[in-house]
This record gives C-alpha cells, structure tokens and sequence, in this order.
C-alpha cells in the first residue's frame, strides 16, 4: 500500500465506537426506564391513582408555546424572587 490508512482498520474503529456509543445509550436508557418505574411505584403506593401517575409522569400541557406573544416567569410563591 502507500502509507495511507488502512481502511479495515478504520472501518473496525468506528464499528467499536459505535458498540461502546450504543451499549452506554442502552445503559442510560434502561437507568431513565428504571427510575420511572420506582416513581411510578412510590406515588401508586403513596395512594395516588394511576390517572394522577400518568398526568405527572407525561406532563401534559407543559412547555413551550410556539410563536407565543406574551410570556410570564414566577419567580418565587408570591412572585417575588
């Protein structure tokens, strides 16, 4: 060859990373997965129904509003910081 990199190499370099990139999204996802289900456990046995369970845990009706004309912040209970 003519000193060029080795494109096996290459190819067998990024494959690795891509396994280890996806064996730690897998890891994280099953760790998010995990701590719903506790909390899904801790207000079932907190006596909350499931419709109040799946209300706070799929936060309906929260965030951003596209090409809002007003926004409002509080600050603190009272408004104040």
């Amino acid at each position: 060859m003519d000193g060029g990199p080795d494109l096996i190499e290459m190819a067998a370099e990024a494959k690795s990373s891509i396994s280890e990139w996806w064996m730690m999204m897998s890891q994280e996802l099953y760790e998010k997965q995990s701590d719903a289900l506790v909390m899904e456990k801790m207000l079932a046995g907190s006596g909350y129904s499931d419709k109040a369970i799946r209300y706070f845990m799929e936060k309906p009706y929260i965030g951003a509003i596209p090409d809002a004309d007003q926004v409002s912040e509080m600050t603190g209970t009272c408004g104040t910081p």
